[in-house]
């Protein structure tokens, strides 16, 4: 998603060398995580909403832009849909504040498990350590292995 046209080139060059985009993922890591350590107790959701809105808005100018232009650019709002598709779809699985804090107090009302329901839950986890699905989340590539 190069957008060389809205920098002038020594500006460009100087952006795309590796250790600067080293420095701009450091940056970049750092605001976030102030952000996300500094967030009000019972708000963090709300946090985490506010920065995939930022990502969200991103992409919906460039989407906007790429139907719009006089040459379509099919790439540039194919990239643009899909990552505005998938930032959807985590949002709409993201719970709010409230809902968590409500799901969290139902939680700790309810009775402890009954032996069924916690072997239940037992062969659930060996089936999905055995499956290699207990960490799924932290496999990959990504700034987390990379930071």
């Amino acid at each position: 998603m190069a957008r060389p046209e809205r920098y002038d080139r020594e500006q460009w060059e100087l952006m795309n060398r590796p250790e600067t985009q080293v420095r701009f993922r450091k940056e970049l890591w750092s605001c976030v995580r102030r952000f996300l350590d500094t967030s009000p107790e019972g708000l963090e959701l709300s946090r985490v909403r506010e920065v995939l809105l930022l990502v969200r808005k991103y992409f919906q100018i460039d989407y906007q832009v790429a139907e719009e232009s006089e040459e379509f650019d099919s790439a540039r709002s194919s990239i643009a849909f899909s990552v505005l598709s998938s930032l959807a779809f985590a949002e709409k699985l993201l719970p709010t504040d409230e809902s968590l804090e409500k799901m969290l107090d139902d939680a700790l009302q309810a009775p402890p498990p009954t032996p069924e329901q916690r072997e239940q839950w037992e062969r659930l986890e060996r089936r999905k350590m055995d499956e290699g699905l207990d960490d799924w989340w932290l496999k990959g590539s990504g700034p987390a292995k990379e930071l």
